[in-house]
C-alpha cells in the first residue's frame, strides 16, 4: 500500500512540475526578476519598510514613513511584471486549494 502510495505521490508531482500554470508562474517570476525597475522599485519599498520601522521604533515622524512605504508598495505593485506574475500566482493557488480539497479535505472530517 505504501508503495503504490509513493508512486502516486510521485507521479502526481511530475504532473505538477510540467503543468501549465506552474511552467507559466516560473517564467514569470523569472522575467519579473530580470526586470530591472521591478529591482529597483522593490529595494525601496524594502528601505522604505525598515524606515517606516525605525519611525515606530523611534516614535517620531511614523506618518510620513507609513506614507513613503503605501507609496511604495502600491509603485511596486502596479508594474506589469507583477502583475503578470500575481495573476499566475493566484491560479497555482486555486490549483493547489483544488489539489488539497480533493486529497486531503477527506481526511479532515
Amino acid at each position: 500500500m505504501q508503495e503504490k502510495a509513493l508512486r502516486v505521490l510521485s507521479l502526481l508531482k511530475e504532473a505538477l512540475l510540467s503543468h501549465p500554470d506552474l511552467l507559466e508562474l516560473e517564467e514569470r517570476e523569472r522575467r519579473m526578476m530580470e526586470d530591472s525597475l521591478f529591482l529597483r522599485l522593490a529595494k525601496e519599498k524594502d528601505e522604505a519598510g525598515e524606515a517606516y520601522a525605525d519611525a515606530l521604533r523611534l516614535k517620531t515622524g511614523e506618518k510620513e514613513a507609513s506614507l513613503r512605504l503605501i507609496e511604495a508598495r502600491e509603485k511596486l505593485a502596479s508594474l506589469p511584471s507583477v502583475l503578470s506574475y500575481e495573476e499566475s500566482y493566484r491560479k497555482v493557488r486555486s490549483l493547489y486549494h483544488d489539489l488539497d480539497e480533493i486529497l486531503l479535505e477527506p481526511y479532515r472530517r
